[in-house]
């Protein structure tokens, strides 16, 4: 006699004190001859395992927020000392250039140490804004998005259609770091390995949670799991993955060669961005 398994459940049940706790029930359907004549299981308590795997969570989500204040702070650093340092100096410079002036020509070298001094502010301020853009502190999801699309196809040249719903409160910072960390990788990837020309973005609200999703028009891929180590890309989407589970979301993936790629970040709605201090 053999039967189908049944996937395994598991739920919390009451126990003579009241307390709860999580069990796990597997079983399988008992049949001759096609008959069911009934079902075998057995339960297993796996509240220990369950606390456990809570505090992972716990010390894994509190770790992202640690990183993220760690970029935040070291972004502050870089502008208020160095970026204030570069442009006091490009200030200095520029001005015994424009001394020099009159009749005198400006040596090259001057000249040289201007534009060296230009390069070096953007590139601060480039590192600032990928350590920790400040918009997302200071006006929110949907503002540093937008900006950073803006960025984005005026650099690389390809298309970005962006689209949102008003989500004000509904999303915490670490809610609002997870998506905009979603959408960095996303269109990193669409850049090193989708050879797209245009993306479509959307970020809004169904059936009570928030969506985040990233469509392009791209050579698309062969999915695989999204916990798969076979590609360089796959790591992105792995890191992906975890941020958005941490904080009870899901993420999918969806794509075949030839037709592009879609990624669609999950996340319930949560008691707003003032609520929280990562």
């Amino acid at each position: 006699m053999s039967g189908d398994i049944i996937p395994a459940q598991e739920m919390q049940i009451p126990v003579k004190d009241g307390e709860l706790r999580w069990i796990s029930f597997n079983a399988r359907r008992v049949m001759r001859q096609g008959i069911v004549l009934g079902i075998e299981g057995f339960l297993r308590d796996v509240t220990e395992q369950v606390a456990t795997l809570e505090s992972l969570r716990t010390v894994s989500l509190r770790l992202v927020q640690v990183q993220e204040e760690e970029r935040r702070r070291i972004a502050r650093e870089i502008h208020d000392s160095l970026g204030q340092q570069l442009t006091a100096l490009q200030l200095e410079v520029t001005a015994a250039a424009h001394a020099l002036k009159g009749g005198v020509e400006v040596p090259k070298a001057l000249q040289d140490a201007v534009h060296t001094i230009e390069e070096s502010i953007t590139m601060a301020q480039n590192l600032c804004y990928d350590l920790r853009p400040p918009l997302l502190d200071d006006f929110g999801l949907e503002a540093a998005l937008r900006y950073h699309f803006t960025e984005y196809q005026e650099k690389w040249g390809i298309a970005v259609d962006f689209t949102a719903e008003k989500l004000d409160h509904l999303l915490s910072r670490d809610a609002e770091t997870a998506l905009f960390r979603v959408a960095q990788e996303a269109m990193n990837n669409v850049l090193k390995h989708a050879q797209a020309h245009k993306v479509r973005v959307r970020l809004g609200l169904y059936d009570g949670r928030i969506f985040l999703r990233i469509q392009d028009d791209g050579r698309g891929f062969e999915p695989e799991p999204v916990q798969s180590h076979g590609r360089s890309d796959h790591f992105g989407l792995m890191t992906m993955n975890e941020r958005i589970e941490l904080l009870g979301g899901e993420l999918m993936v969806e794509s075949r060669p030839g037709s592009g790629a879609t990624i669609t970040a999950w996340l319930p709605m949560s008691e707003g961005r003032n609520d929280d201090n990562s």
